[in-house]
């Protein structure tokens, strides 16, 4: 394929499964009782045909929908309950630039257009089958476009400029472990740790996991110190710790060259 240019929107993650059946409370044994999902709340519409049950798989902005769906009457259209997997929902950080670009490019849209979904936010369809005019689609699937609120922006948005395992790729470049105080994604890259403080992980408390692709050690006093690479500025290590306490504990603090974080809770 040839290039498409720059996008004005990112996909941030996914925002939603629906699942659709001729009974949404055998759905519900399966995803509430036997999961352990939390039902959310029931959600019904007479012109969409569907009454459904949402839930949440996890919480806060990294939370995902899931949506039992049955129809309210079978012989109608739209027939959520024929495909099982009715359609996936993912999280845009500008919804209308979004459409507008996919539009010029020759996505096709479902009908209905931008809206205001089940759960508040602005929604609108990747049709799943496209045309002579939008030849572009879902090849079968339904996708949702879901317009992310600012606090999924502010934890996706980041992860997605640059990730976190994009930062440990490059400080695996460094065998010598320097600025980091890890190499190989095992240890400290063998090297002395210089600028993390770090030497070797035993001396902290415990051994090195992985949490996002950073490397975490358990710390005396419950405390989780975060590794981050010394060539990152101040501003970007704030909004990595701010996403770090979000995915991994309240608790996290973090070794940023000589300096340690002040943060912690």
């Amino acid at each position: 394929m040839d290039g498409t240019g720059t996008r004005p929107f990112r996909i941030l993650g996914l925002q939603q499964i629906a699942i659709g059946g001729t009974d949404k409370t055998r759905l519900m044994a399966l995803w509430v009782d036997i999961f352990g999902l939390v039902s959310v709340g029931p959600f019904r519409s007479e012109s969409e045909n569907v009454d459904e049950e949402i839930c949440a798989l996890g919480d806060g902005p990294l939370a995902v929908e899931v949506d039992l769906m049955e129809p309210i009457d079978p012989e109608r259209k739209p027939a959520v309950h024929t495909v099982p997997l009715n359609h996936v929902g993912l999280w845009v950080d500008d919804l209308r630039a979004a459409v507008a670009w996919m539009t010029t490019r020759g996505v096709r849209f479902a009908p209905g257009g931008i809206r205001q979904g089940a759960g508040g936010h602005e929604i609108c369809f990747i049709h799943p089958k496209g045309n002579e005019e939008f030849p572009l689609s879902g090849e079968g699937v339904l996708i949702e476009l879901v317009q992310a609120p600012p606090d999924v922006i502010s934890v996706l948005g980041h992860a997605t400029e640059r990730s976190p395992e994009a930062q440990l790729s490059s400080a695996e470049e460094s065998q010598s472990g320097s600025g980091a105080g890890f190499g190989d994604g095992t240890g400290f890259g063998g090297g002395s740790g210089t600028g993390a403080g770090f030497t070797d992980g035993s001396g902290f408390g415990g051994p090195v996991n992985s949490a996002r692709g950073l490397m975490k050690l358990p710390m005396p006093g419950s405390t989780t110190y975060i590794v981050m690479p010394e060539a990152m500025d101040a501003t970007e290590a704030k909004g990595i710790l701010s996403w770090l306490k979000r995915v991994v504990s309240p608790a996290v603090r973090f070794a940023c060259g000589a300096e340690e974080d002040d943060e912690a809770e």
